[in-house]
């Protein structure tokens, strides 16, 4: 068990909390290589690499149940449906954009008179 980390270890090691981790654990898009007999989580390093994508596709916007599909479009190497989800997740931002902006510039109207 060495080469395992303990949720407390891991959630340092990708800067997230080991509340955030639970969660992500419930919500099925990482679980714990091992439950100890103490009924510990344990991780192991090449679970990192899960987790990096995980806020990357946090910060591009995707909800955790957009994620885990991701997630499983991403491990089955279906490029064409990963770049499906990524072209829809662009245009939904691009449209909140025009939103932003569109309001942006009734304030300043509306400010300026």
């Amino acid at each position: 068990m060495k080469d395992w980390l303990t949720i407390g270890q891991f959630s340092k090691k990708v800067m997230l909390s080991a509340k955030a981790l639970r969660l992500y654990e419930k919500e099925g898009l990482i679980r714990p290589k091992h439950r100890g007999e103490n009924n510990y989580r344990y991780y192991s390093y090449e679970q990192i690499e899960i987790v990096d994508r995980v806020k990357k596709f946090k910060l591009m916007g995707f909800s955790l149940s957009e994620i885990k599909s991701l997630l499983e479009v991403d491990a089955d190497l279906d490029k064409s449906r990963l770049i499906e989800f990524l072209k829809m997740r662009r245009d939904q931002l691009e449209k909140q954009k025009t939103m932003l902006t569109e309001s942006i510039e009734a304030i300043e109207s509306i400010l300026a008179s």
